[in-house]
């Protein structure tokens, strides 16, 4: 069993919530849409340690939904 977490730090991708300072001349919506993707690249590559536990610290409360879709695997951690 693994003795070490790696732990992301995230905010839910909601328009007007994350990468506000790209806007303009990013959209709230292209900025969440970025932030979404940049979720997903650190997300895969925490996939592939093989001797850590995964996990995320997330806020705000209403992202846990979206933590759970595109990390079921990860311990989650509201903050």
């Amino acid at each position: 069993m693994a003795h070490t977490t790696v732990m992301i730090m995230a905010k839910a991708p909601y328009p007007g919530q994350v990468k506000t300072r790209l806007c303009p001349p990013l959209t709230p919506w292209q900025a969440a849409a970025l932030c979404r993707a940049f979720l997903g690249d650190k997300i895969a590559q925490v996939r592939r340690l093989t001797s850590a536990r995964p996990a995320i610290a997330y806020t705000p409360a209403p992202g846990e939904g979206f933590f759970v879709e595109v990390a079921p695997d990860f311990t989650l951690i509201l903050v």
